[in-house]
């Protein structure tokens, strides 16, 4: 299965998107960023599924997020 990684602006949002996220069906886990990015995210979920299917998950559920990270899972 395909693995999805986005930044989260703060471990609340996370925590909420992984709550959503479960409730849609969807396995994910939150993981410290490697860095913080210009955004000032510190968070990444990291998400079972396809990323245009997680992205339009969280646009339809109105959750906050930085943006798609290639390569980190």
């Amino acid at each position: 299965m395909k693995k999805t990684a986005v930044t989260m602006p703060s471990v609340t949002h996370a925590i909420k998107a992984k709550r959503i996220l479960a409730g849609g069906g969807f396995a994910s886990e939150i993981r410290r960023a490697p860095k913080v990015s210009e955004g000032g995210c510190t968070h990444v979920l990291i998400v079972n599924g396809d990323s245009g299917d997680v992205i339009a998950f969280l646009n339809r559920n109105r959750i906050e997020y930085g943006k798609l990270i290639n390569n980190a899972v």
